[in-house]
């Protein structure tokens, strides 16, 4: 199996290309996003910790977690409208940006990550395969709904 990764713009994500090479000549490559450059291209004003993921999906998703300004207003329904309406804007523009195989299907909103999950480590950055072993069981019924902003903490 071959492996290749390139950056495919400032601030954009990599693209890794997976497949095996038979002595053809070409290889067969099956393009998947990698999480370099995720944070910059999923940031938005209220969220941070932000990660593209979802393998074995049709598209990928993005799990993006309140900043706290942000999780203190998510109760008042008013607020969380307008925020959810603010995510949804922010994932067509980032999709924009994106080739299409490369679309995020949905953003999936939580409102915090503690430290005794172990998914963030003291200087908060984000433990990916922390976040693949506690969400990956939910990504099929994520895509499924169909939404472009998904709040599976409410």
């Amino acid at each position: 199996m071959d492996t290749k990764a390139s950056a495919l713009a400032p601030g954009g994500l990599t693209q890794r290309h997976r497949g095996e090479n038979c002595g053809q000549g070409s290889v067969p490559l099956y393009p998947t996003l990698a999480p370099a450059s995720t944070g910059q291209i999923l940031t938005h004003g209220d969220t941070r910790g932000d990660r593209v993921t979802g393998a074995n999906l049709g598209q990928p998703l993005g799990i993006v977690m309140l900043n706290a300004e942000a999780a203190a207003r998510d109760n008042d329904p008013a607020a969380r409208t307008a925020l959810d309406l603010s995510l949804t804007q922010h994932l067509h523009s980032v999709n924009q940006r994106l080739d299409p195989h490369e679309h995020l299907s949905c953003l999936v909103v939580t409102k915090a990550w503690p430290l005794d999950k172990d998914l963030i480590t003291p200087t908060f950055k984000v433990k990916r395969n922390r976040i693949e072993d506690l969400y990956s069981s939910q990504y099929l019924g994520w895509e499924a709904l169909g939404r472009q902003v998904i709040w599976p903490m409410a």
